[in-house]
This record gives C-alpha cells, sequence and structure tokens, in this order.
C-alpha cells in the first residue's frame, strides 16, 4: 500500500467507529472520541516493522500534518515516539474536513436523503406490512441517524429496486403474474427480479407476516405465491360439474374434460358461473393425490380443485366465487379439504377457512386416520412438536386439536400420497399405482 493509501484508511476507520456511536446516534460529541489502534490486522506490517520504510515515514508525515490541522491525535509507543504508533484519534472539530478528505458524505445526511426518498414512495406501499416496515425504517433512521441495512439496502441500485418491486406488489393488487412478468413489468428487465431483489423480499416478507398466519414456514415459492408472484406460467387445475362462461363466452363445461381441465389464474376474473350440480367442493393439496382422486375415487355430483399448497390469489378468488354461488343452491355443497396430516396440511386448511368460508372442513385429515396409518409416518423432530404446540395453543384450530395431539403422541405425520390406493379407499395399491403413473407418463408425453 503507498502511504496515501494508508493515511486514508485510518481516516475511513475513524469515520466508521464514530457512525457506529452513541455520539452519532445523539448528534452531539462525547467526552470519548473515536480511535484506532495500529496493529498488523489493520496495517499489515506496520507494528511488526515488516513494512517499507519509505511507506511509514510518510504515512507518519501525513499524520502529523493532519495533527497540525486539528483533525487526529496521535499517540505514540511508550520510547518509540516517532517512530511507532499506538492509536489515532479522531477531533471533533476536524470531523467535516476529514469527511472531505476521504470524499465520504455523513452517514447522518444520507440517512437524510433515505428518509425523504421513503416519503415520496409511502404512499404507493400501501398494503399493511408495508407500513409496518416503512415504520421500522423509518424510526431506526430517526433514532440512530443511521441506515439500517438489514431492512433497506444501501445502494442505490438495489434500494430503487427493492422500492420498484414493493409498490408493484401494491399497484397489481390480487392480480397472479410470473416472476420474470413481474420483473420485466416493474423493474424493465426479466431477470431484475431474481439479481436484485428476490432475496430481500423474501426476508421482509416473512420478518413482516403477521398478516399470513404461516409465512414463517412456507418455503420461497409459496412465500412469492402468497404476494402474486408464480414461479412459472401458474394456472388453476379442477374437475367436475361446473358450467361457466368467460366474459361472455358459450358456455364451458367442466365436466367434458375427463382428467380435468386447466385455466390460467388471469381468467378467474372474468369468469361467470352457470351452473354447479354438485353435493360437494373438495380441494386436494398435492398433485399426485389430486391425479389420484380423479383417476380412481371422484364421483359424478363432486368438484374437484387441485389448490398446489396453499392456495394462489386465482385460485383463492375462484373459490370464493364458488362458495359465493353455492350460497343459492338448495341444499349448497359441502366445502372440504384434503391435505397432508401435517403443520403445513393444517395451515392451508385454516388458511381457506379465513379467506373463503369457515365453513370448510377436513376430509381425510382426522385422528384415527393418522392412527391406522401410523406405520407410513414420517418423524417428526422436536423442533416440530414446538411448532405444533403453538396451534395447541390457538383457537382457530380448536377442532382440530384432536388431529394435533396425535401427531405429537406417535410422534410423526401422514401425507397424502401415503394413502393413495390403500384398501381403505377399496381401491388396491399395485395395480392403482401402476395405472396412475402410467397415465400420468402418457399425459407428460403429450
Amino acid at each position: 500500500m503507498s502511504q496515501s493509501q494508508w493515511a486514508e484508511q485510518i481516516l475511513n476507520a475513524l469515520l466508521d467507529r464514530f457512525e457506529g456511536s452513541e455520539a452519532h446516534a445523539r448528534g452531539t460529541p462525547s467526552n470519548r472520541r473515536p480511535q484506532v489502534r495500529l496493529e498488523d490486522k489493520i496495517l499489515p506490517g506496520y507494528q511488526s516493522g515488516d513494512a517499507d520504510p519509505e511507506t511509514r515515514r510518510r504515512f507518519h508525515q501525513t499524520l502529523e500534518e493532519w495533527q497540525g490541522l486539528g483533525l487526529v491525535e496521535l499517540k505514540w509507543m511508550r520510547h518509540e515516539e516517532g517512530n511507532i504508533l499506538e492509536k489515532v484519534y479522531l477531533e471533533w472539530p476536524g470531523l467535516d474536513q476529514v469527511y472531505a478528505i476521504c470524499g465520504r458524505q455523513p452517514l447522518s445526511k444520507r440517512a437524510n436523503t433515505l428518509r425523504e426518498e421513503l416519503n415520496a414512495w409511502a404512499p404507493r406501499l400501501a398494503l399493511p406490512w408495508m407500513q409496518e416496515w416503512l415504520r421500522d425504517v423509518n424510526s431506526y433512521l430517526e433514532k440512530k441517524r443511521a441506515i439500517p441495512t438489514a431492512l433497506i439496502p444501501e445502494d442505490p441500485d438495489k434500494r430503487a429496486a427493492l422500492l420498484r418491486s414493493l409498490a408493484g406488489i401494491a399497484d397489481k393488487g390480487e392480480e397472479e403474474m410470473p416472476r420474470r412478468v413481474f420483473s420485466s413489468r416493474y423493474l424493465a428487465h426479466s431477470k431484475e427480479f431474481e439479481t436484485l431483489v428476490e432475496r430481500r423480499l423474501l426476508g421482509l416478507r416473512r420478518r413482516y407476516g403477521k398478516d399470513h398466519e404461516s409465512i414463517e414456514d412456507l418455503d420461497d415459492e409459496a412465500v412469492l405465491n402468497q404476494l402474486g408472484i408464480t414461479m412459472g406460467e401458474g394456472g388453476i387445475s379442477l374437475a367436475g360439474p361446473l358450467t361457466f362462461s368467460l366474459n361472455g363466452s358459450p358456455p364451458i363445461n367442466v365436466e367434458w374434460f375427463p382428467h380435468g381441465l386447466a385455466m390460467g389464474s388471469s381468467d378467474v376474473a372474468l369468469l361467470n358461473i352457470a351452473a354447479m350440480p354438485v353435493r360437494r367442493v373438495l380441494t386436494i393439496e398435492n398433485l399426485t393425490s389430486y391425479r389420484w382422486y380423479l383417476d380412481f375415487e371422484k364421483t359424478s355430483d363432486e368438484l374437484v380443485l387441485f389448490i398446489n399448497g396453499f392456495p394462489s390469489h386465482g385460485m383463492r378468488r375462484l373459490l370464493q366465487k364458488l362458495w359465493a354461488f353455492s350460497q343459492s343452491m338448495t341444499p349448497p355443497p359441502s366445502f372440504e379439504h384434503w391435505g397432508d396430516i401435517d403443520f403445513g396440511g393444517l395451515q392451508i386448511l385454516n388458511h381457506l377457512r379465513r379467506t373463503v368460508t369457515r365453513s370448510f372442513t377436513p376430509w381425510r385429515m382426522d385422528a384415527a386416520l393418522l392412527e391406522r396409518y401410523a406405520n407410513n409416518c414420517i418423524p417428526i423432530a422436536a423442533h416440530y412438536q414446538q411448532r405444533l404446540a403453538r396451534l395447541l395453543a390457538d383457537p382457530e384450530f380448536q377442532d382440530l386439536y384432536p388431529v394435533i395431539k396425535t401427531i405429537v403422541r406417535i410422534g410423526g405425520t401422514l401425507e397424502q400420497e401415503a394413502l393413495a390406493g390403500q384398501d381403505h379407499f377399496g381401491v388396491h395399491d399395485t395395480n392403482g399405482m401402476t395405472q396412475l403413473f402410467t397415465s400420468q407418463a402418457k399425459r407428460s408425453e403429450t
């Protein structure tokens, strides 16, 4: 390193110490000045004597000049005056000049600039969890006069990308959008979201997810899905007697399609239901179970929907329309959900109750079934039992307490796929599963 690099490195280190101090947060000098101890880990070769003598001499000369200007105070090692420095102190009166020498804008000014920037964006960040995040950022800016980098990027480009993405999520409302389409629309480049925003946005959504009952337990794809951003094209799959039109189109009967019908999430806004002659509406969490059910168990008087874990915006809108239509029917169909007998499956059921109707009931998700197939269960760890204990403390899960307690007692959870083809359902496993996977293979080939 050259002399100027060494000298400026020390000044920057002093400014770093100052900006992390209580004096900076208060905005007033204190009796304790920022200091840097000159060790080899800061200036390699300085204390050990391995540094170039001319570099050392010019380094000392520069610091002594700055001391004469009242910018720093030097403390030499005992019996090594003029030869080896022990510490360098920052002098308060020279603070502005030190910032100027380093070509560095004071952190307090950067924090004020950020506050003004966020005030301009605030009207567009209208969702409650975004408002909570804004309050936390602004509180930190006010109290610390610094930038909370755990909450918002200091880098202007990354920060702008995050703010545009947050505004895009709020602006688009319930519209569901593939990730790269979202990125192109709001960031002007299809891969910008993945590169600059996604990781931080996921962290923020999990941190500020009190409006979603289990956001901390979702994987990345599911969290994005809850924001209306899908990894692929998305879509809705259903099967059964449902007749509808799309924006005045001729009637379409889902029953025409033996293996079910898939539609885009955006189609739901245009969908008008004409008839739904069913005794129940059944949602199924997993794809394999959905296909199995269509091939071997579905009856002609039920509408079956594959919801792929937590339902997307589009699926929730469709279920809400189905529920609204069902209230004009006599008698109205039941709404039931079949999912994994585990923490996630129970959370999905409760999410359906919260967002569609409290009338959703579990199907094949009871304690007796779990007991019967205990040998097929997946063992759970202690931390998983702690998550289940949270559900036992939540009144919303009261009717599910027996199955939750059974999961804890037997120490295992049961996936839907473990049930497919079992004699319990009147279908023999070997032949049935062969047919199922053969049909899946044929579909994938086409």
